[in-house]
């Protein structure tokens, strides 16, 4: 299993932790206070946003810092350490962490200078507090011991799994090094964690900058932004709508001034290059102070495939078999480039892309991309989506009056409301139809604004166990008024996936919740949600009205359009961030060349696609939890097509299916090795098949065995 950077601060610094008996009382903060005027640390109720400032936030750090200080203190000087004193005490040290929760949720959507100045500040202190846990000589004998005892085979499965996960975990941070190696991984730590927040702050800005003029002859009709001019008439293309642009833009040399200008985002003033080369540098560094040869085993190597090597040739496997599907994709496009040019030796471009895609639609397509959407208003798809999962796994989605509390401005919020942080949050809770309890509750914030973090994510505010719902915020970019097109609808319902794997985890032991999970098993529930997306009877519960037969036969027809490029697009992306995690980076080599480099020294085409750009690529850089990791996207998506086909066969609603899915997945969060709750839902070992048809691939008889090896 792999643990993000999150995660080994959450068990660092503690988290709530159910009790089977009443551990020993941890000390008192340094003076008594009121939880309810300290917002960061108040876990008896939701979060009260409009009190939620950057100036009480560094007052509440200081008391959760001093209390967690004091809280490892006791467990160093215990004087006959036992697994209630040691790691009940640990895990039951949860204030630091849940003040680092709400800070960090605040700061994404609140991005302003008073927010990133506090995050500068507060952000090396718990770090600092982290290193210190991990790198305790006096705390780290204490776990050793109780962990060697015989009181451990005592202990519940629950309990014993927790025990080992931390001790590996300590292991991962460095427990067992020398001082000297100590104090430079905590020093990494410190500058990774500094050039990964100005590598987010600095696509924010450039995105905010990003300005192209062009001439009015030239703006397509969706492009509506006419501006104050002199001169030549002209529209301005911001960032959010210059990509779009790019398929509805005829002519070629606009296309690629459209698609030069979106390479600077993240240069110049905001260049980004040099903070990657540092970060893998670092990355690099860490890796070989632990004793992992690159930074891609040691991310890989509680994974199921084990090695950053065995990444990689699962994922140059799957670029092999869907070669030369992807050259015919790449040739229909260029053909059609070259009718509508009149130039036979016509040649596609990274900015050709789009548009002859959209181009292909037209011809083939007898519904617009627009006509489709309509049917999609986003209430209908949302309140459709609750329906369908309410009826697989019990629940019922109840939504709650909401007032919009800004943080700083006092504002009355009248009993019965819950307080959000904009107008454009919903607020929503998640009950178990059979007992009528409170699962978790759910925060829905929609639409892009200048000072969120763009794209589209889910963290959890409040981790949730048996005993304390948990709470979680979904980000989505589209307006509650905007109708979805099929790629939003399959995002909100991936995030969805997200949500209900942290709500309904439903063990004693929250340490053991879905933050913890294997990296390689977190992205399942969310990418297997996806696939309710394209079944016909699920789409008209999403519908507004009936939907017409030929409109459902042109969602299907579009799924498979340049269907191949899409997903080698993804096997591409893996491996480049495995080779960038497993090569020493010279300093002196212009990132695009480097890039260029590793897709011809793995024979992988290059030219035709247009690779994302890596300067604005946050899954890599903003912070660890997908770096040398992005193959898991496409090995969970091999196990959602595989464990999908259970409901397939029993019905997409079925309950009794739901249910078990709900029990044996949903609800263990990461009380089990990975491989063994999958087990426990399919009755054997993932297999690839399923994935390979649906991409009108022949699976190989060793294939068909199974897609795991045992380690």
């Amino acid at each position: 299993m792999t643990f993000t950077r999150s995660l080994l601060l959450l068990l660092a610094l503690g988290s709530c932790h159910a009790q089977e008996q009443t551990p020993a009382a941890p000390p008192a903060p340094p003076a008594a206070i009121r939880l309810q005027n300290h917002p960061f640390l108040d876990d008896a109720q939701l979060p009260a946003w409009s009190k939620m400032t950057p100036e009480q936030a560094q007052i509440d750090f200081t008391i959760a810092l001093q209390r967690h200080a004091a809280i490892i203190q006791a467990i160093e000087n215990a004087a006959e350490p036992t697994y209630e004193n040691t790691f009940g005490l640990f895990t039951g040290n949860h204030e630091l962490f849940q003040a680092w929760l709400r800070w960090l949720i605040l700061a994404k959507l609140h991005d302003t200078p008073e927010t990133r100045t506090a995050t500068e500040k507060l952000e090396p202190l718990y770090l600092q507090a982290s290193s210190a846990a991990f790198h305790s000589e006096k705390l780290w004998n204490a776990l050793k011991k109780v962990a060697g005892s015989a009181e451990v085979r005592t202990l519940s499965p629950a309990r014993q799994r927790l025990i080992a996960e931390t001790v590996n975990l300590f292991r991962e941070e460095g427990a067992d090094l020398p001082p000297e190696k100590k104090t430079r991984l905590a020093a990494i730590d410190q500058e990774l964690s500094r050039l990964s927040r100005c590598f987010t702050a600095n696509i924010i800005d450039s995105t905010k900058t990003f300005e192209l003029s062009i001439g009015e002859e030239n703006a397509p009709e969706a492009i509506q932004q006419p501006t104050p001019h002199t001169g030549t008439p002209r529209r301005i293309l911001n960032y959010g709508n210059a990509r779009p642009t790019l398929a509805v833009t005829k002519d070629e040399q606009l296309r690629k001034t459209i698609w030069q200008a979106l390479q600077t985002i993240a240069t110049g003033t905001y260049d980004n290059e040099p903070l990657i080369k540092q970060i893998l540098a670092l990355r690099r560094e860490r890796a070989q102070l632990l004793g992992y040869p690159t930074y891609a085993d040691m991310v890989a190597a509680r994974t199921m495939l084990g090695t950053g090597a065995a990444a990689k040739r699962h994922i140059c496997g799957m670029i092999d078999k869907l070669r030369s599907q992807y050259a015919a994709e790449t040739e229909t496009l260029r053909r059609l480039k070259a009718d509508e040019t009149n130039n036979p030796d016509a040649r596609l471009e990274p900015w050709d892309q789009a548009y002859y895609i959209a181009r292909h639609y037209e011809k083939q397509s007898k519904i617009s991309y627009w006509a489709l959407a309509s049917h999609f208003p986003a209430d209908n798809v949302l309140q459709g989506m609750f329906g369908i999962y309410s009826q697989l796994y019990g629940i019922t989605v109840i939504e709650c009056p909401a007032k919009a509390a800004k943080p700083g401005r006092k504002q009355t919020v009248l009993p019965g409301t819950v307080e959000v942080w904009h107008r454009h949050v919903r607020f929503f809770e998640i009950h178990d139809q059979a007992t009528g309890k409170l699962l978790g509750s759910l925060y829905i914030d929609a639409g892009n604004r200048p000072d969120k973090r763009p794209g589209i994510w889910t963290q959890e505010i409040r981790l949730g166990s048996s005993r304390t719902p948990g709470i979680v915020c979904i980000s989505l970019a589209h307006e509650w008024d905007d109708d979805l097109d099929h790629a939003s609808i399959e995002q909100l319902f991936h995030e969805f996936g997200h949500a209900l794997h942290r709500i309904l985890y439903d063990g004693e032991e929250t340490d053991l919740g879905c933050i913890s999970i294997a990296r390689d098993f977190n992205e399942f529930p969310s990418i297997i949600n996806e696939l309710w997306t394209w079944d016909r009877d699920i789409l008209q519960r999403l519908c507004q009205g009936p939907l017409p037969d030929d409109a459902y036969e042109q969602i299907l027809a579009n799924r498979n359009l340049f269907r191949i490029g899409n997903e080698i697009f993804q096997y591409k992306m893996a491996l480049l961030d495995l080779e960038l995690h497993s090569r020493h980076i010279d300093d002196a080599t212009p990132l695009d060349d480097l890039v260029k480099t590793i897709m011809e020294q793995n024979n992988v085409p290059h030219a035709e696609l247009d690779l994302a750009n890596l300067r604005e690529n946050m899954h890599l850089f903003s912070n660890s939890a997908y770096a040398g990791l992005y193959f898991v996207y496409l090995w969970d998506k091999m196990l959602a097509e595989d464990a999908f086909s259970r409901f397939r066969e029993k019905g997409l609603t079925n309950p009794e299916t739901g249910a078990e899915f709900r029990r044996t997945i949903l609800s263990k969060g990461n009380s089990k090795p990975a491989i063994e709750l999958y087990r426990n839902f399919m009755g054997r070992a993932p297999k690839p098949d399923v994935l390979l048809q649906t991409l009108g691939i022949q699976p190989t008889t060793p294939h068909t065995q199974s897609a795991h090896q045992e380690p």
